[in-house]
């Protein structure tokens, strides 16, 4: 299927006329020449297909967020503005302070890798509200493998940007990027040419594979987008957009972003550690994509979001139309691997309950330390009446085909004071109802123990100083 998408690719109007579900990668370098686009992984692990994406938020502002090109579908640019490489190269052939400060760092050697770094850092420099640390820039660099150079250079030339930036009143617009150099001179007439862009087309209501941030499927292959017929764009429709709290409860937007939902002070208020707890999860690149509502659904045997909400004890809105239904998320998940979603039917939000006074506590294992998909991963979230917990929930990943509540392990902890019987009784109880698999990620009996010592570090987290912590380490291991 061929329709046409138009967008602002760089400094002109694009007209594409292409297969709505193409990978935007593809369509630079296949269709526009545009070569400074690398394709390495084309599954978002490595950072060289990077491009700036912009579209304007519910405010007007126009932001600007770095995403990996192999992931976003040509239909999904429809009314932003992409900036490839090519875009953020002086016309005169001059450097701008970006590219020089990766010169002068000794940042690059064979190059393939630089272009997508640019971008990324041309994103830190865009978004910047406050002058930036090596945290940041270590962030910003998440997810671009450089396998010449390492990050030693690339860290020099993020200290050159701090540097630079901290002369500027932040956050700064447009055209005092360009005068001092971290932008190439179109960008300071960058309202023009949004001007030049027609309105962005509705969201489609015709019948096709619902699709938000792209970061599951594409991983697939190249070609999975349109393996089930035309796309429906979910990213327009403003029911799926948004986090807005209310007394008792929170609602998430199910297209809210894996960023947004770290960056979210009412979602921190719920969970604190949420930033740094999902921090490992993903590189910028994709956090900027992989959305909420997406993890749910695709209910992948490990997925983290999924997760987290189980342990929150969220609840689903579930739309078709004009009619919408809830169903809490611990019952989405069928045990025959099937979701209680219709063919019609999409997740629109996430409600989460406000509990006072809840614990949380989130762990992770991966073979990786960051950026790899999780082995097992668990949340607890309860509270402490009177020394004994009551509103137990306890969710794990990566221990049967979808995320799942520990129910008997919840049920034994309801009501019972914290103590080292309490944990042993708890640990005795995980193999109910799990089924892990042998696989490449490791076998079904290293993911039994792997939950056990999951758990055990929830309550060395949430109550070290009321267990025995020498006795809890001798019940894991026995």
């Amino acid at each position: 299927m061929t329709s046409a998408v138009e967008f602002l690719l760089n400094e002109r109007v694009e007209r594409a006329a292409a297969d709505p579900a193409l990978p935007l990668l593809d369509y630079l370098r296949d269709r526009r020449r545009l070569v400074g686009i690398k394709e390495g992984c084309h599954e978002g692990d490595c950072g060289a297909c990077a491009v700036l994406l912009g579209r304007p938020g519910s405010d007007g502002v126009w932001r600007y967020n770095s995403v990996t090109g192999c992931l976003l579908p040509l239909a999904d640019v429809a009314g932003a503005h992409v900036v490839t490489i090519e875009g953020l190269n002086r016309r005169d052939g001059g450097l701008t302070a970006i590219q020089s400060a990766i010169v002068d760092g000794y940042g690059s050697q064979c190059g393939y890798c630089t272009p997508g770094i640019v971008v990324s850092l041309t994103e830190l420099v865009l978004a910047a509200d406050r002058v930036p640390d090596r945290d940041d820039i270590r962030r910003t660099l998440g997810g671009h493998l450089c396998r010449c150079t390492g990050y030693g250079g690339l860290l020099r030339a993020g200290d050159r940007l701090i540097e630079v930036l901290a002369t500027l009143a932040l956050p700064a617009d447009m055209p005092a990027l360009v005068e001092i150099n971290m932008l190439p001179a179109w960008f300071a007439d960058i309202d023009d040419l949004r001007a030049q862009l027609g309105e962005r087309p509705a969201a489609a209501e015709h019948d096709g594979l619902a699709f938000a941030g792209g970061t599951d499927i594409y991983t697939r292959g190249p070609s999975a987008g349109s393996a089930g017929g035309p796309l429906r764009r979910l990213a327009d429709d403003a029911r799926l957009i948004g986090i807005q709290g209310s007394a008792d409860t929170l609602r998430i937007g199910a297209m809210t972003t894996t960023r947004q939902l770290m960056e979210s002070a009412q979602m921190a208020a719920l969970m604190p550690s949420i930033a740094t707890d999902l921090l490992p999860v993903a590189a910028q690149t994709i956090r900027n994509r992989s959305t909420l509502g997406g993890n749910i659904v695709t209910g992948a045997h490990n997925a983290d979001l999924a997760t987290i909400m189980l342990g929150l004890d969220a609840t689903l809105s579930i739309i078709a139309g004009s009619s919408e239904r809830r169903v809490a998320l611990a019952d989405f998940y069928g045990a025959d691997g099937r979701l209680d979603l219709g063919p019609d039917e999409i997740v629109a939000a996430v409600h989460l309950p406000r509990v006072a006074d809840r614990r949380v506590n989130f762990e992770r294992v991966s073979k990786r330390s960051h950026h790899d998909k999780a082995i097992v991963n668990t949340l607890m979230s309860c509270r402490v009446v009177d020394g004994c917990l009551v509103d137990v929930r306890l969710a794990a990943s990566g221990v049967g085909l979808h995320p799942l509540r520990l129910s008997e392990a919840e049920g034994w902890l309801e009501g019972r004071a914290v103590d080292t019987d309490t944990v042993a009784g708890t640990l005795e109880r995980l193999a109910i109802g799990i089924a892990p698999v042998n696989d490449y990620q490791g076998s079904a009996r290293y993911k039994r123990l792997l939950l056990r010592q999951l758990v055990v570090a929830h309550f060395a987290e949430l109550f070290g100083d009321d267990i025995d912590l020498e006795a809890l380490t001798m019940a894991v291991a026995s």
